[in-house]
């Protein structure tokens, strides 16, 4: 919004939105320390030049720079005339961005103000810029239009040894400002950091809570919030209003399936920021192909029925199954294993979101009216008795097996034995028992309490996303972890898939005082234990109850080769083309069964 030639398109996505009923609001922000040189061609500015590279993002290699008053004075009126440029385009609403790790919470914080001006103080003090800023905003548009403002109900940063940050109090200090200026119509209340790809679904609302008990004015609350959790905060009225950003990425017809009671066909939101991976470019979503590209993906009626084999039940073979379905193809989907959810089946024991979206995705290709075949190996046999015109192979992969001595020893566990249940005779009790006696569900549950069935002392070898998350969960239930690359990678937090997840992990496994060794050389796997090489060239012996490979997965597409020229027409994709992850496994599904 920092110049007037956006005021046409701002128009056009406003009456967009608005002729289907629905309001629109504009966010106005400076990122301040988050904003890149890259991006600006500048060296970030804050209200001081506070170095904490591991707060600031993707501004992480530069200190930011105090602005100066003439800046401020700048920035001020910068911000006004991007709530007037909203106004003028028709938007119902804007909101001020004052929170998170951007330029006007560097000033609200006294963590990130070190200023001796007037700027600096108390609350009045460092609230003043946003004062400014609201005063030259309502000069522009007027006593009436809707201006909201959203703030900060707490910093979590003494894990980062920050000192000082705003606290409860200090956010219903500021609310109570922001309420007396008779400025604001509303307050959004989210926190810092924000977006934590595993942080509890509804965690900010008890701050909202608090909040609104000290204004009366409508306050608003966000995070990670689920439908049912939405509903409870305001039959609580622990807020006014529910804000909800990623899980309408997921699915974009949320609020409408809620208000028809469809629940069960909301497309679960996984919290893993792959979606704020990419902020400069193109956006995507783990679990929503069509995101972004709403037009391109749209789902049209086939123009020929098919008979159509879907071969795996992992994500990209359940996504291909109910898509194609959906287009009015005969869909058989045959999975060898005896649940649907290929490696998502392994992660749901320790992943409740990626339970439910297994769960979601199950649902649909039975829904959709899909012939599922469970336990179902794919033969010669069965392909003529299915006679299909369309075989799209999913078969998944396999887990990679290092080439080391004694790498089929009991202790040694697969992911994809922790899966199936078959493995070592820990494993095999540990989840095959449970899963059969137990049930699946109950399966679950112990394994959230009490944790998987493996010993006090585990080696993860792999450090990639698979490795590090296990990992995570083990020394979250009291296990002493040490995780082994043969590379760099597990200390790589931008590469695909889930850079942010990937990030989270590692983080917690330092907190947690995980031992993460990288650029090993793997010698020998003893019977308690594994023989190593450190990056500087020492023998090393790891003690070790388990060791579980999570090096990565390899291809399976054997299959492809043995059914040329028995079909008219095969796709193969997902992992058996290329291991990558659910986003990309999902994606291919979408795309292979729009084109079929």
């Amino acid at each position: 919004c920092n110049d007037d030639r956006v005021i046409p398109g701002l128009r056009e996505l406003a009456r967009a939105c608005q002729q289907h009923g629905s309001k629109i609001c504009a966010q106005v922000h400076h990122g301040g320390p988050s904003s890149p040189r890259s991006l600006t061609g500048e060296q970030p500015i804050a209200a001081s030049a506070i170095a904490r590279p591991e707060m600031y993002g993707y501004a992480a290699t530069e200190t930011p720079r105090a602005i100066t008053k003439e800046e401020i004075a700048k920035l001020v009126d910068q911000h006004a005339q991007g709530v007037r440029r909203c106004k003028e385009a028709g938007f119902d609403c804007v909101e001020i961005a004052a929170a998170h790790k951007y330029i006007i919470n560097s000033f609200l914080s006294r963590a990130w103000n070190k200023r001796t001006d007037e700027y600096n103080g108390d609350i009045k003090a460092r609230a003043r810029i946003l004062m400014e800023i609201l005063e030259a905003s309502r000069a522009l548009v007027g006593p009436d239009y809707p201006i909201l403002v959203r703030i900060n109900g707490c910093e979590y940063i003494d894990k980062y040894g920050v000192a000082n940050g705003i606290t409860i109090e200090d956010a219903k200090e500021l609310a109570v400002l922001l309420q007396e200026s008779g400025m604001v119509d509303a307050i959004d209340i989210s926190s810092f950091p924000a977006n934590n790809p595993k942080m509890q679904n509804g965690i900010y609302t008890d701050l909202a809570a608090e909040i609104k008990k000290v204004v009366s004015m409508p306050v608003i609350t966000v995070g990670a919030i689920t439908p049912e959790i939405g509903e409870r905060v305001l039959q609580e009225k622990k807020a006014d209003f529910i804000a909800i950003g990623r899980a309408l990425f997921a699915d974009p017809e949320l609020v409408n399936k809620v208000k028809e009671g469809r629940m069960e066909d909301i497309r679960p939101c996984l919290s893993c920021n792959n979606c704020n991976a990419n902020l400069f470019g193109r956006y995507n979503c783990s679990v929503n192909a069509a995101f972004g590209r709403e037009g391109e993906y749209a789902i049209k009626p086939a123009e020929k029925s098919k008979r159509v084999l879907v071969i795996g039940g992992g994500p990209g073979g359940m996504e291909a199954a109910t898509v194609a379905a959906q287009r009015g193809h005969k869909v058989t989907l045959a999975e060898k294993e005896s649940r649907l959810g290929g490696l998502l089946v392994m992660a749901s024991m320790i992943d409740e979101r990626i339970y439910k979206l297994n769960k979601y995705m199950d649902r649909q290709v039975r829904k959709q009216g899909v012939n599922v075949l469970l336990g179902k190996e794919v033969t010669p046999q069965l392909i003529d008795e299915i006679k299909p015109d369309v075989v799209i192979l999913a078969a998944g992969s396999a887990t990679k097996v290092p080439d080391i001595p004694g790498i089929n020893k009991p202790l040694v566990i697969s992911s994809s034995a922790m899966a199936s249940g078959k493995g070592s005779f820990i494993m095999s009790f540990g989840y095959k028992f449970m899963q059969t006696s137990l049930g699946f569900s109950a399966a679950r549950e112990f394994i959230k309490r009490f944790g998987m069935p493996v010993g006090k002392r585990v080696v993860v070898l792999g450090g990639d996303l698979a490795g590090v998350e296990i990992a995570e969960f083990l020394s979250r239930h009291g296990k002493t972890v040490t995780v082994l690359d043969p590379g760099e990678i597990v200390m790589d937090v931008e590469s695909p898939p889930m850079p942010k997840l990937r990030k989270h992990f590692r983080q917690q496994l330092e907190e947690k005082k995980a031992e993460i060794l990288t650029n090993v050389k793997f010698e020998e796997i003893k019977d308690k234990g594994i023989v190593i090489t450190t990056k500087e060239g020492q023998k090393r012996t790891i003690d070790a109850d388990n060791i579980i490979l999570a090096m990565g997965q390899e291809p399976k597409n054997e299959l492809a080769r043995k059914l040329e020229g028995k079909v008219p027409e095969i796709h193969v994709i997902g992992d058996c083309l290329q291991p990558l992850g659910i986003m990309e496994a999902i994606d291919a599904g979408a795309k292979v069964a729009r084109e079929i």
